[in-house]
């Protein structure tokens, strides 16, 4: 694994062969649930989707966990929350400055992302420092998702606990090293049991960076006349089990619907996710995924133009036997070494057609505001 630290601030700009002036420009924000990942893994090469489309593709890598999302302002308020989108911000106000040199358009920018990344969209999408510096917005397997204020403060006032730093010392932070910061950061970690439905780095509302809650700011018509692209996998689920994963009491089950839908949403639903390890599947399928997709979709389509995929492909045989969260990410790139691995075999023709299905809608909603072309419907 790659050695994490705040010096990460890079990006990677792939461009045709023979670039022309102007092309849009897509910019790909990486997943990892805010604490893993980097913009330059060989799965997000864009090469091969640059010269698809005749686009620009620049990849990102910005501040994980505790660099990025460990939220200090309510400890000193001389610290800012969210660095993590701020460092996505910075990268694009890049892009806006330099991406003519590569033969891009400034004003013809697409950001896409994946789970985490995203997450992070839907949030970028609302805060006012990223106005005017992208006109479209593709989210794969993630939509609005951050963490209450108060929870934030909570880890905030544990991590420099765990790191015996009292709370108005909180500048002897400056002197941890990264591997100080990151062993504090797997304890809190393992404290508090994180799990998919609880992260504990993630972003949260502030304001001064990310004023209102994505989810309202959106329904508030904070993302005006930015067309979207929005969908999900059928089983994103299945990534994060395995056959001898513990099953969630009722109780348990009961609580992650209250998180993420209030007290009459999981009364009503409740029923729909009786204790076993098939319906823990589905309900985070559910409630991560798809629930926030279909919300952040209809509140955005009021105010621009939307569309919204479901990605189906597997195998029917393992490992490739569900359409798994992060599946669709070979078949947008165009890069199948890792299906190759798991497949343990050549990727076949009609694999090879579908990604290209999907990078001419994506490249086409890139290039027009709209994912339909000859061959989609």
């Amino acid at each position: 694994m790659p050695v994490q630290s705040e010096d990460c601030l890079y990006l990677n700009v792939y461009a045709p062969d023979t670039p022309e002036k102007d092309l849009p420009v897509m910019v790909w924000i990486h997943g990892g649930a805010f604490y893993l990942g980097a913009g330059s893994e060989p799965l997000y090469d864009g090469s091969a989707l640059a010269a698809a489309g005749d686009v620009i593709v620049v990849t990102l890598t910005y501040r994980l966990g505790p660099f990025g999302f460990l939220h200090l302002s309510s400890i000193d308020k001389s610290y800012t929350n969210n660095l993590g989108l701020l460092d996505q911000i910075a990268a694009l106000q890049w892009v806006k400055d330099n991406i003519s040199a590569f033969g891009g358009n400034p004003e013809n920018v697409t950001i896409f992302g994946e789970s985490a990344g995203g997450m992070c969209i839907a949030a970028l999408l609302t805060m006012p420092k990223a106005k005017g510096l992208f006109q479209k917005a593709i989210m794969e397997s993630g939509a609005s998702q951050t963490m209450p204020s108060e929870k934030a403060a909570d880890i905030a006032a544990a991590f420099l606990e765990t790191l015996d730093i009292e709370p108005d010392q909180s500048d002897i932070l400056h002197s941890k090293t990264s591997e100080d910061i990151l062993n504090a950061a797997d304890k809190i970690r393992n404290t508090n049991n994180e799990n998919i439905f609880s992260l504990l780095f993630q972003p949260t509302a502030d304001p001064d960076t990310l004023p209102v809650e994505p989810e309202k700011a959106i329904a508030q018509g904070a993302a005006e006349r930015i067309p979207l692209l929005i969908g999900t996998n059928k089983d994103e689920g299945y990534l994060f089990f395995t056959p001898d994963s513990e099953v969630m009491s009722q109780a348990e089950n009961n609580q992650a619907l209250e998180q993420f839908g209030g007290q009459e949403f999981a009364r009503r639903a409740a029923g729909l996710y009786p204790p076993s390890l098939e319906s823990q599947i589905h309900m985070m399928t559910d409630l991560l995924f798809w629930r926030p997709s279909i919300t952040y979709a209809s509140a955005q389509s009021n105010i621009a133009p939307v569309w919204m995929y479901r990605f189906d492909w597997h195998l029917g045989r393992p490992p490739l036997d569900k359409a798994i969260h992060a599946l669709e990410i070979p078949f947008v790139f165009g890069n199948f070494e890792s299906l190759e691995a798991a497949l343990q075999t050549k990727i076949s023709e009609d694999i090879k057609q579908l990604s290209t299905h999907i990078q001419t809608a994506w490249i086409t909603f890139a290039r027009t505001g709209y994912p339909n072309h000859s061959t989609v419907e």
